[in-house]
């Protein structure tokens, strides 16, 4: 060890020196005094310690909110693809994951790129679906300012239609999912066919008595009693229509997804087990 009158020397390895200061002398700092080597080495650890805590906080977050995908349409905000990543991704230093993953060998933030891809493809396959069965069920009922109601609950007013494009697409998901799909679709047509009359009430006309499906003015029952048969013939149409396609693709697109998930939970799973997590932390520098 050197040791001049303030500072004290240590040679290294490749012929350079670590100095420090010579705690023999009294020294006035202008400003606060570096910590001593080995607090500044402690004061390191711990901030790393504390620091993988956290990030295993925002892998446990990611963890709990990546929701088992699935092939009904979302009926709320917080079902869509983008809100499960918008969920995942909400830890402050979620961002951060990327500097430390990787250096253990686990590629989950690459794989986890290429999820979110899919997620949002699976939302705009399923949009597609609804939208298409939407305009099918309006350019049957050409004439009529169809507004469709999702509540059952709700008191049809005129050109209130109950049945929606969501009731629709649940019956193509089951004619694409499995064989009981048929018999539910041929029960459901053979409903509509057989006990939805059009009747009069009053001042209106409603398609559909026991369950009423479409209320019209009554100065528009010439044009319900046209596009009824028309909705029927296409309703008893779709298994053999592109819908069934579309709904083969959001199934096929789901059970991708599915097991791309179970591989992601597992990786995340198995962070967790590391005491700490090695790499660069871009907040620690």
């Amino acid at each position: 060890m050197g040791r001049n009158k303030y500072l004290v020397h240590l040679p290294l390895s490749d012929g350079d020196y670590l100095y420090y200061i010579n705690n023999e002398i009294e020294f006035i700092f202008v400003k606060p005094p570096p910590l001593p080597l080995n607090r500044q080495d402690e004061g390191t650890i711990t901030d790393r310690i504390a620091q993988s805590s956290k990030l295993k906080e925002a892998i446990q977050i990611w963890i709990g909110n990546l929701a088992n995908p699935n092939p009904a349409f979302p009926t709320g905000a917080d079902s869509q693809g983008s809100s499960v990543i918008a969920a995942c991704e909400s830890h402050l230093l979620f961002p951060d994951l990327t500097n430390h993953l990787p250096v253990l060998g686990i590629d989950v933030c690459a794989r986890w790129s290429e999820y979110k891809k899919e997620l949002v493809q699976l939302d705009k396959l399923k949009q597609n679906l609804i939208s298409a069965l939407s305009t099918g069920i309006l350019e049957c009922f050409d004439g009529l300012d169809l507004h469709f109601i999702y509540d059952n609950e709700h008191y049809l007013g005129d050109y209130d239609c109950y049945l929606s494009p969501l009731i629709l697409y649940d019956v193509v998901l089951r004619l694409e999912s499995n064989d009981e799909g048929y018999d539910h679709h041929m029960k459901f047509f053979s409903w509509l066919e057989n006990n939805a009359p059009i009747v009069e009430e009053g001042d209106h006309v409603l398609w559909g008595k026991v369950i009423p499906y479409l209320r019209v003015p009554k100065k528009d029952r010439a044009l319900l009693e046209t596009s009824v048969p028309k909705f029927l013939a296409f309703f008893e149409n779709i298994p053999s229509s592109e819908f069934i396609t579309m709904a083969r693709d959001i199934i096929a697109t789901v059970d991708k997804l599915k097991s791309e998930r179970d591989r992601i939970l597992r990786e995340l799973e198995q962070t967790l087990l590391y005491a700490n997590l090695p790499g660069n932390c871009q907040y620690l520098g």
